[in-house]
């Protein structure tokens, strides 16, 4: 088992592989959804994700607010 601690790669790959779903999810819906929302989304094609680490990733590269 690969322990994810704060700095391993495995949860640095993770965390890349969620933001590239997290920028599609947010596309495809005109830049409209919300943490709230494309956690609902995520969960709905079967990722298992907790909505603060969305928020936390969507603030870390800028995928809110409306200059995104």
């Amino acid at each position: 088992m690969v322990e994810v601690g704060s700095g391993s790669a495995a949860k640095k790959a993770a965390d890349a592989s969620l933001t590239r779903r997290i920028r599609k999810v947010r596309e495809q819906s005109a830049k409209r959804y919300w943490a709230e929302r494309i956690t609902a989304e995520l969960r709905a094609n079967g990722r298992v994700v907790n909505r603060r680490r969305v928020e936390r990733l969507m603030r870390r590269h800028t995928l809110s607010g409306d200059g995104c």
